[in-house]
């Protein structure tokens, strides 16, 4: 877990006061489409039952990864934002 703080706050540093307004806008506005959303719901509908093949386990665990990626950057975004008195 410490490594994942870590990891993150090394990721937030990256980005401190280099983000640009229409770069944070951007970020903010990522969404997966609606069939990659679609997807990820059959994968966690199929993960809870415990049905999920190696191949869907490995492209479940990759999805979550990148949503928290993601995650990570909107709220860097944010707070560039913030600064600007934007959101």
């Amino acid at each position: 877990m410490a490594a994942d703080s870590s990891l993150q706050e090394q990721l937030k540093n990256a980005f401190a006061g280099s983000m640009t307004m229409q770069t944070a806008e951007a970020i903010l506005n990522l969404r997966s489409s609606p069939e990659v959303q679609a997807y990820a719901s059959t994968l966690a509908e199929r993960s809870r039952e415990g049905l999920l093949t190696p191949e869907e386990q490995q492209a479940y665990e990759s999805y979550a990864d990148m949503v928290g990626t993601v995650s990570l950057l909107q709220a860097q975004a944010r707070r560039a934002l913030k600064g600007t008195g934007q959101h």
